[in-house]
């Protein structure tokens, strides 16, 4: 049975972003080099009798030289970091299955190159295996560099990391690994897990007599691919569905999809109901009657109307108002001295049309302005007023 690869890569940083789980370059480089003592304790998955078959291949021994080389290396870029949650390295884990036959010293000095060519050797920072552990593997830490420019998180993005993996999947298939078995959807889904549980009756598996029987089925219908792969069975094949394409006999015969997808079958512009409401409320009220107005049924003819998508009508201007009339004002009788008298109690009269300095208080009506003065009594006017200012003045 062929043993899958693994790899994947973890950005190295300050930052919480996407839950990530803080951790700086010097932290890392600990971990690597097995400097940090409580990841040794008992409680550990770490076997500390086991420790001395780690290798270091790559980077300084110390891991305070690991951190100097990377700011020596940005500083000699020009590179100052703003932010302190800034990218500090990435790093690669390479695992291979526990127990593998494959031999890791070349296994994992074959990834170093790989990575060395992917990324540059003077951004290698370091390269640790690991034999303390249940499975083999390799931890290399990658400054996010290429060339003098700091490139951060953006160095291994989605598209670089699909390329990526796409390249280690080549190198890996040289040593007999495969790819990872990918989850199942569907039918393929259901078929691989029938054929699972189907072949752990047939063995009489322990496991049926586990007390975790019910739990690992049903994990094993909702991922059976990987039990698929632990058990050696192969994936079963499944024909494509074939789209049928109907006649346009059935086509015409068709009840359609139901109602929840389909719409009603109306007319065009207006729907039934629309239609009969229109049609009732015509003839409820006939043109040229108000609501509230009763009718005689006897005398009112009914007109049946078509009902169909009107048309809107021309637009036209509106209408101008018309100038409400003032009420007449009706003089009160008086007694008629001259001819202009009785013409003025014949007129109609409007207050703003009149001068109200001619509105006679006693009679309580308007009185005909006086005709203009004649020129010479203007002036003779003028003289006297002149000659009493003048009197005014010399008293």
């Amino acid at each position: 049975m062929s043993e899958e690869l693994f790899f994947a890569v973890k950005t190295i940083g300050l930052s919480k972003r996407m839950g990530r789980k803080q951790q700086t370059l010097l932290q890392a480089v600990n971990h690597n080099r097995r400097e940090t003592q409580k990841e040794c304790g008992s409680r550990s998955h770490i076997d500390p009798t086991r420790s001395h078959l780690n290798r270091r291949i790559a980077g300084p021994a110390l891991s305070a030289d690991v951190v100097a080389l990377a700011q020596a290396r940005m500083a000699g870029a020009g590179y100052k970091p703003l932010r302190y949650d800034y990218t500090q390295p990435h790093e690669l884990l390479i695992s291979l299955p526990a127990g593998t036959s494959i031999d890791t010293a070349v296994y994992f000095a074959q990834c170093l190159q790989w990575a060395e060519a992917e990324f540059g050797v003077d951004n290698i920072l370091s390269a640790d295996e690991h034999h303390d552990e249940r499975a083999p593997h390799l931890h290399i830490l990658v400054l996010p560099m290429v060339g003098n420019l700091y490139k951060g998180a953006d160095l291994i993005e989605k598209v670089r990391l699909n390329k990526l993996r796409k390249s280690f999947a080549a190198l890996a298939l040289l040593f007999g690994l495969k790819e990872p078995t990918r989850r199942l959807h569907g039918a393929m889904q259901e078929e691989t897990a029938r054929m699972v549980l189907a072949h752990l009756e047939t063995a009489q598996d322990a496991i049926l007599q586990s007390t975790m029987w019910f739990t690992v089925k049903q994990d094993i219908k909702h991922n059976p691919a990987r039990y698929a792969a632990a058990l050696g069975l192969v994936l079963p094949e499944l024909a494509a569905p074939v789209k049928k394409v109907k006649t346009l006999v059935e086509l015409r015969v068709s009840t359609g999809r139901g109602p929840r997808y389909e719409r009603a079958d109306k007319p065009i512009g207006f729907g039934d109901d629309l239609a009969e409401l229109l049609v009732e409320e015509v003839q409820k009220k006939p043109i040229g009657f108000e609501n509230g107005q009763e009718n005689d049924s006897e005398s009112t003819e009914t007109i049946p109307v078509l009902v169909s998508a009107p048309t809107p009508p021309p637009s036209s201007p509106p209408a101008r108002p018309q100038p409400q009339r003032q009420p007449v004002v009706e003089l009160p009788e008086r007694e008629v001295h001259n001819e202009s008298a009785v013409q003025l109690d014949a007129m109609r009269v409007r207050d703003e049309d009149q001068d109200p300095r001619l509105y006679d208080l006693e009679t309580g009506a308007y009185f005909e302005r006086s005709p203009p003065p004649d020129r010479q009594q203007q002036q003779a006017a003028r003289a006297w007023v002149a000659t009493a200012f003048a009197a005014a003045g010399r008293h």
